[in-house]
């Protein structure tokens, strides 16, 4: 059986939650990385995150 890995987002030391759509507008809200969402892959977290800058893609070490 292979480990599935997880990604997060990181920003500033904070975990990416979720956006917000207002007005057409995608605001991304970044909190307690333990809350934060985890993605299968790296394309799929770009696909959220967009061109947001100061923004890594990283392997979650907790899920390994």
């Amino acid at each position: 059986m292979t480990k599935q890995y997880n990604y997060i987002i990181i920003n500033k030391g904070m975990g990416f939650i979720k956006n917000f759509n207002l007005g057409g507008l995608q605001i991304p809200h970044f909190g307690d990385i333990k809350d934060s969402k985890r993605f299968n892959d790296k394309a799929t977290a770009k696909k959220a995150i967009g061109n947001h800058p100061d923004c890594f893609i990283v392997l979650d070490i907790y899920s390994i």
